[in-house]
């Protein structure tokens, strides 16, 4: 019970009052101290809403969002449904009002704004959740707020019935904007009014109905207020100006209504989560378990969404604060290594994961000490973090894994933390800068004990002339000098040794996981030495006196070991990897953890085989809302998704049908487009237009390619229609454009998925499906019959590329088939 001494409650004796006390202090205790307010969701919708609506403060307007471009047709496509004809014919009724009245509001309607979890005080759980389904909201600059329910009577009998109805949606609507605002620290921000809209009920047939029992100022909207422009305007003075004359807001308050009603805000744990950095919404009491039980040696497995990513994460925050448990500390040497494959998640761990541990360690510091000087602390406790935190991004190919290329959902994080640290930008994108080419030798020097692993259980006839290369390696690693020569050197050198026996790069993928690895060490340290290059000469030498150290290292460097997305590493090194990472772990009560998605194996090493089969299950997916889940659980077939169809590959232990929401948000539903390739750009911005009017940024937009060979042919047309018809600037977080299989360990609230009509090209519909927190989008793309054959041979070439040079011509058609075969089911 390690950690439950360090938080002071190692004198309970009972497991239940542990856990009872854990839970108590994880809640109430560790998460004290607020975010920093560039992190919070309410920051972030501000700002959102001051870029978006530049003349919100100022502007005389009335603004529709969703905006809506036809309205002749927007009435037209519901005129068999009363309930919604009658709804939006009182919201453009209000719109026409406001523009005619220059009256300073928003209106929104039809949304879901159960984005905020209220947290219990036991596990800060999903369980307690208040919605607010508001059927329209006015939010207007001086007077505030006002909630609006729509009710058409089927029945002139059900008045009552209705009226009672709609109070109650309206007494739970104010609700959620209380529990918003003490959620987000906003302070006191009230309801203004309230209106029971019923369309086609007369007044004097409510004029006797008491509203007494609301807490609100509440009234009528009835039948002959919405017969012409005169007499809603009549209503809206008479009822709405009258009752809203001493409900007077300042600027601020606005602001925070336009935050939480006009930016795009979504329902799922996992947005909410993301968007605070306050990840106790994942702590069911499972994961709680798993974090004050959990062994030193642990496999969890679980689908995409199920909060593997989190719980590996959380258990380094909790090593973290544990260092500070008993106050300020000048050093550490407790060193961590974060494993993954995909750079997007790299990129996320290195954007976001330092900030989580800084932020928490500096709250425990603040339970045990008042006054402290807190920027010189917090410099302090940086630069500890730093030391031990390493973050390896285990994929081969030459990418630059650390760039700043991915915006995504976070891509405005990094710019907002950025300009709050104002004077301290320069030194600390230059400390970054430091972590990244540290990070990067990290890498080569495990690409390098993957080589070794892998070479020497290759048979003798099939040894060549690795062992060699393997000699020269080490040579070079001991030979390194802390010199920009030295670097220059020692990348040539590698270089050639790796392209001795190709003529491309890709070639060595062919050559298993050992190709694979001498790839890996080439284009990371290519990556490293560009780094290196960009700095100012006076830096060189210090980091590559650190680069020396590294790849000298001899005994076991790690005290603790965290392996994400373990099923791509086995894809790409079988089980070479683990047998190299647990070389440069030194054991002796540290922890190893290794996180699996059992659902997107094609092959599992038979060594492996026992382990992940009694691996802990998580079955409970967070991320996704239940109309998403549901896409690629009960509703998926193997024309969309082979691979979970085949046999005999994956864990027979985890099972796809077991798999289960862990919240009860259904979420919008998933839309399915038919679009010409052609088309793909124009479809995607009307459907924006038509859900979000002009309320979204690239930053809220990840656009997925189920069929690899459709993403490399359509990618760059795709990207540049888009960000040229979104205005983006070079400064502004990309639109991301992706592989579905590149995006694995990442999540997007807005996520368009383009598959192909063509029967044969069955993609990564469950790896871009499971992507989105709120919104699906499917477009099943139309090509032409020239695109598709350009598409399949992009995708072939980039196979061909990496066939052995010396391939006879059998070979390599054999292998073209054989790619056809794989091309088909993948």
């Amino acid at each position: 019970m390690r950690f439950l001494n360090l938080v002071g409650i190692g004198d309970i004796t009972t497991q239940a009052q542990k856990l009872e006390q854990f839970n108590r202090i994880l809640v109430t205790g560790i998460d004290r101290s607020k975010p920093a307010e560039e992190t919070t969701w309410i920051y972030q919708a501000e700002r959102f809403v001051k870029e978006t609506f530049r003349d919100w403060e100022t502007g005389g307007r009335t603004l529709l969002v969703p905006c809506v471009e036809d309205k002749n047709e927007w009435i037209k496509i519901v005129k068999d449904d009363p309930g919604k004809k009658a709804e939006r014919s009182i919201i453009l009724s209000l719109y026409e009002l406001g523009k005619s009245k220059k009256l300073p509001m928003f209106i929104t309607y039809n949304r879901n704004f159960s984005h905020l979890i209220k947290m219990k005080d036991v596990g800060g759980g999903t369980e307690d959740l208040v919605t607010g389904e508001h059927d329209i909201v006015l939010i207007h600059r001086e007077f505030g707020v006002v909630f609006m329910q729509v009710k058409n009577l089927s029945s002139k009998s059900k008045v009552k019935e209705n009226v009672q109805k709609a109070k109650k949606q309206l007494k739970n609507d104010v609700l959620s904007l209380k529990a918003t605002v003490q959620e987000s620290g906003s302070g006191d921000v009230n309801v203004s009014l309230c209106v029971l809209a019923l369309a086609n009920v007369k007044r004097s047939q409510v004029e006797a109905k008491s509203l007494s029992d609301m807490p609100v100022p509440t009234v009528f909207l009835c039948e002959e207020d919405l017969e012409t422009a005169e007499s809603i305007e009549r209503w809206w003075n008479e009822q709405v100006l009258h009752q809203l004359s001493n409900s007077i807001i300042d600027s601020r308050t606005y602001l925070k209504l336009l935050a939480i009603y006009i930016a795009p805000v979504y329902a799922t744990p996992a947005y909410t989560a993301r968007m605070t950095t306050q990840d106790f919404n994942f702590l069911t009491a499972d994961k709680l378990d798993i974090l004050v039980n959990g062994p030193k040696e642990f496999t969890v497995k679980g689908a995409a969404g199920t909060g593997k990513t989190w719980l590996l994460q959380e258990k380094i925050r909790n090593i973290v604060m544990s260092w500070f448990s008993d106050g300020p500390i000048q050093d550490k040497d407790e060193k961590i290594l974060v494993v993954c494959f995909n750079k997007h998640l790299a990129n996320h761990f290195f954007r976001t994961l330092s900030y989580l541990l800084l932020k928490s360690a500096m709250a425990m510091l603040n339970r045990w000490r008042k006054e402290i000087e807190e920027e010189n602390e917090k410099r302090k406790v940086r630069q500890i973090i730093v030391k031990n935190l390493v973050i390896c991004c285990m994929t081969p190919y030459e990418q630059k894994v650390w760039g700043g290329e991915f915006s995504g959902t976070k891509g405005t994080d990094k710019a907002a933390s950025v300009q709050a640290n104002g004077e301290d930008n320069e030194e600390i994108c230059s400390a970054n800068q430091n972590w990244r080419i540290r990070n990067a030798t990290w890498e080569l020097f495990a690409f390098h004990r993957f080589f070794e692993n892998s070479f020497v259980r290759l048979p003798r006839q099939k040894m060549g002339r690795w062992p060699l290369k393997n000699r020269i390696v080490r040579r070079l690693f001991q030979s390194f000098a802390p010199e920009p020569n030295s670097m220059n050197f020692l990348d040539a050198s590698l270089k050639i040794i790796a392209l001795e026996e190709v003529n491309h790069p890709l070639q060595l993928i062919s050559k298993g996981s050992v190709g694979k690895s001498m790839l890996g060490m080439s284009s990371r340290l290519s990556e490293c030495r560009d780094l290196v290059m960009d700095l100012p000469q006076t830096m060189q030498h210090v980091v590559l006196a650190d680069v020396q150290k590294i790849l000298k290292t001899r005994m076991p460097p790690f005290h603790h070991i965290f392996v994400d997305e373990a099923e791509d590493l086995c894809q790409g090194f079988e089980d070479h990897w683990l047998t190299s990472f647990r070389s440069l772990h030194k054991g002796a009560g540290g922890y190893f953890w290794q996180a699996y998605d059992p659902l997107s194996f094609t092959s599992m090493p038979a060594s492996l085989k026992k382990n992940l089969e009694g691996a802990h299950s998580l079955l409970a997916v967070l991320r996704n809302p239940g109309s998403v889940l549901e896409t690629w659980t009960t509703k998926l077939s193997s024309e969309q998704d082979f691979k979970l169809y085949q046999s005999g590959t994956r864990d027979p232990t985890y099972k796809r049908d077991e798999i289960l929401s862990g919240h009860d948000i259904q979420g919008p539903k998933v839309e399915n487009f038919p679009v010409s390739s052609s088309h793909l750009a124009e479809r995607i911005l009307e459907t924006l237009r038509d859900k979000f009017g002009s309320g979204t940024h690239p930053g809220d937009i990840v656009i997925l390619f189920a069929y690899r060979g459709d993403f490399f042919f359509h990618k760059d047309r795709l990207r540049k229609e888009l960000e040229s018809k979104f205005g983006t600037s070079p400064s502004s977080p990309r639109l991301l454009v992706e592989y579905a299989n590149f995006f694995k360990g990442m999540e997007a609230p807005i996520v368009f998925l383009i598959t192909n009509q063509r029967e044969k090209e069955r993609g990564q519909f469950y790896i871009g499906a499971s992507r989105s927190t709120s919104y699906l989008i499917q477009l099943a793309m139309e090509a032409s019959e020239q695109e598709d054959e350009a598409a399949e041979e992009a995708h072939l070439q980039e196979f061909v590329a990496s066939l052995p040079t010396d391939a006879s011509e059998e070979y390599k058609e054999s292998a073209k088939r054989r790619w056809g075969h794989l091309n088909f089911i993948s």
